[in-house]
């Protein structure tokens, strides 16, 4: 995992106050991934969930949030290394 990621997760992490496994952190590759596992670990309601993650993903990748959807891929459509 490249260092923009390592600044994502950390990001997510402190938002939604939870702790991704590494393991489990490879298995997540968009943001409707991350948004379906906060989903599961946490009492936000899914559409916050999902919108603050492209919101953070925006600001940690510097990329704009027009570019961002829900299932935009990390490593493919992002180029995120």
């Amino acid at each position: 995992m490249g260092l923009d990621m390592v600044e994502l997760v950390l990001a997510i992490e402190d938002e939604f106050d939870i702790y991704i496994r590494d393991g489990e952190w490879e298995n997540l590759s968009t943001p409707n991934d991350i948004a379906r596992y906060i989903d599961q670990h946490s009492q936000i309601t899914k559409e916050n969930i999902l919108k603050r993650v492209i919101e953070i993903s925006s600001e940690q990748l510097n990329i704009p949030i027009s570019k961002i959807d829900s299932n935009s891929r990390y490593l493919e459509d992002l180029c995120v290394k």
